[in-house]
């Protein structure tokens, strides 16, 4: 479970548009929109757990997500809902952690083989976002 600052959630619930929760998530209760990939769709719950909605798996079209899939959702959402408050609900940095030698603990990875401005943004998949590695 991720544990919001005191007050976010509600913060977010409330200025989040109307609507914008699917009926299968909202069954668990509030939840805010964290943002949409191609293949899925992310929500923060009251209680700590991300639920992810998905396009393309019909079997599993809701699940709860893990904890890395987590950790990214909050990420990716922190700069969806324009909210650095979301990045305080990440682990805290170990102090022997070292940056992740993939995003160079920017949390953030260029897709493209060379950097452009232009070149699409990616929560970091080696260290989930927190930019660091153990």
């Amino acid at each position: 479970m991720i544990q919001l600052p005191v007050g976010l959630f509600d913060s977010l619930l409330a200025r989040q548009r109307a609507g914008i929760v699917e009926a299968s998530v909202a069954a668990y209760g509030p939840a805010v929109w964290l943002g949409t990939s191609l293949d899925a769709t992310f929500y923060f719950l009251g209680d700590g757990r991300v639920i992810i909605t998905s396009s393309l798996d019909v079997e599993t079209p809701l699940r709860i997500a893990t904890e890395e899939e987590a950790l990214q959702a909050i990420v990716a959402g922190s700069k969806t809902l324009v909210e650095a408050k979301l990045l305080d609900a990440l682990p805290a940095r170990p102090p022997a952690a070292r940056d992740c030698s993939r995003c160079g603990g920017t949390r953030w990875w260029k897709m493209s083989g060379t950097w452009t401005p232009s070149a699409p943004l990616l929560v970091c998949p080696d260290c989930s976002g927190r930019g660091w590695a153990a």
